[in-house]
């Protein structure tokens, strides 16, 4: 699990930064188009998914096996709600065809989680 959520922390501190500090140019290959609510929105977007890194972060350091589950469980969690979220806004037009490439990232991630949880290492 520590190297899942090794990963995961840099994947999602990297991802919050960005959307934070210009959420357009973050979401620029996917096609969307940002009025100013969506940039709030994008904003705080940035700010949950950088929130995803501190936990991974702190579970990572804690050393305690059931800390760090329950950090991956939530993170399994996130990777395929979001990828059932962003599959629709593809299909929709809303993302263009990058968007599938979030969508295989998310759901590989979450095997991963899956798989880490359960090993348990």
């Amino acid at each position: 699990m520590k190297t899942f959520l090794l990963v995961a922390m840099i994947v999602e501190g990297l991802v919050g930064i960005a959307c934070i500090g210009s959420p357009q140019a973050a979401f620029a290959p996917s096609g969307m188009e940002f009025n100013p609510a969506a940039v709030l929105f994008g904003r705080v977007f940035g700010s949950a998914i950088f929130a995803l890194a501190v936990v991974a972060w702190f579970a990572r350091r804690s050393g305690q096996p059931a800390m760090m589950r329950i950090a991956t469980e939530g993170l399994f969690a996130y990777y395929l709600v979001s990828s059932l979220v962003i599959i629709p806004a593809v299909l929709a037009g809303v993302m263009n065809a990058t968007g599938w490439i979030v969508v295989v990232l998310h759901l590989g991630l979450a095997a991963w989680a899956r798989y880490a949880a359960a090993r348990g290492a």
